[in-house]
């Protein structure tokens, strides 16, 4: 309880600090420029055997492009659809080796996850670029030790609700209709998630015809960058 109790407190302070000190030297993305019809459609937790495969199959169907946010220790016995992520243009960002709470870690500690990560993605591609915190907290400082990493930390603009229990529908209706520029979080790690494929497989063509464009990360910020504003 004390524990708990402690880390809710720390998460507290971090952002805290984050306000106060929101143009630190590595900012938060939390959206690309407004200036074209451009969405990034990005994926946590994977690779997955469950998942990862027919999303693949989704986006080469459109002609989309994503970044998948993989967890380092997911990666041994799916290196093939690590390869196959890097071999169909899609990127792969850091989401951690172990996918822990950091706020939990000490900064060493925290930069070895995340060199860890890398050294496990090596096996499909040495360029990678961007960061994602697990859980998207201690934001301020995760952003910090990433820097050292050589890593951007990317957060979201449009969180889909895939963990929490909504329908197909309900995911379609969040995604559906994102502003210019939003990076939208989904997750494919994990058991077989049919609500996620089934929104998506919903939303990625309706995205298409409505004159979207589905890039990666890397391609959402290729001339501008957005930190996150102050609050």
């Amino acid at each position: 309880m004390l524990a708990s109790r402690w880390l809710q407190l720390r998460e507290v302070l971090d952002r805290g600090l984050e306000h106060l000190w929101g143009s630190h030297d590595q900012p938060l993305l939390f959206s690309g420029p407004a200036r074209t019809r451009a969405v990034a459609l990005t994926f946590d937790d994977g690779p997955s055997a469950a998942n990862t495969g027919p999303l693949l199959d989704l986006l080469r169907e459109h002609g989309a492009s994503a970044t998948f946010f993989v967890v380092g220790d997911q990666i041994a016995g799916n290196e093939e659809l690590l390869q196959r992520i890097v071999s169909e243009g899609h990127e792969i960002g850091n989401h951690s080796f172990s996918h822990p709470h950091t706020i939990q870690l000490g900064e060493t500690e925290l930069l070895r996850e995340l060199e860890r990560a890398n050294e496990a993605i090596a096996v499909a591609t040495d360029d990678v670029r961007c960061a994602r915190p697990p859980f998207g907290k201690d934001r301020r400082r995760f952003a910090r030790i990433a820097g050292q990493a050589g890593l951007q930390s990317v957060l979201w603009s449009i969180d889909s609700g895939d963990t929490s229990g909504r329908t197909s529908d309900e995911i379609a209706r969040v995604i559906a209709n994102p502003a210019a520029g939003s990076i939208i979080l989904m997750h494919d790690g994990g058991s077989y998630r049919p609500h996620t494929l089934e929104a998506c497989a919903l939303v990625v063509p309706m995205l298409i015809e409505g004159g979207y464009e589905l890039v990666r990360v890397r391609d959402l910020f290729a001339t501008e960058t957005r930190p996150e504003p102050h609050r």
